[in-house]
């Protein structure tokens, strides 16, 4: 089963060296979405990220499979 990795960008680059196998590219494509949705729920990672960084899907050769970019406000919107 090939293996795919979800690296971060956020200013610095997190690597994922060990990465995980999948399927296939659509398996690694939901694996980024959820990680994405993962990192959001949580409070704390969602700090550390900052208000913009990237997920980046990559194959074992190192080929960009996905990249999301994400923009967050830092700060709630007044009155809401």
């Amino acid at each position: 089963m090939p293996r795919y990795h979800f690296h971060i960008i956020d200013g610095r680059t997190l690597l994922d060296p060990e990465g995980v196998e999948l399927p296939d590219a659509a398996g690694a494509r939901d694996e980024a979405l959820r990680l994405v949705g993962e990192i959001l729920r949580d409070p704390v990672q969602s700090v550390a990220f900052g208000s913009r960084w990237r997920l980046e899907a990559t194959d074992s050769a190192g080929n960009l499979l996905l990249g999301l970019d994400l923009s967050l406000p830092v700060a709630a919107p007044a009155g809401g």
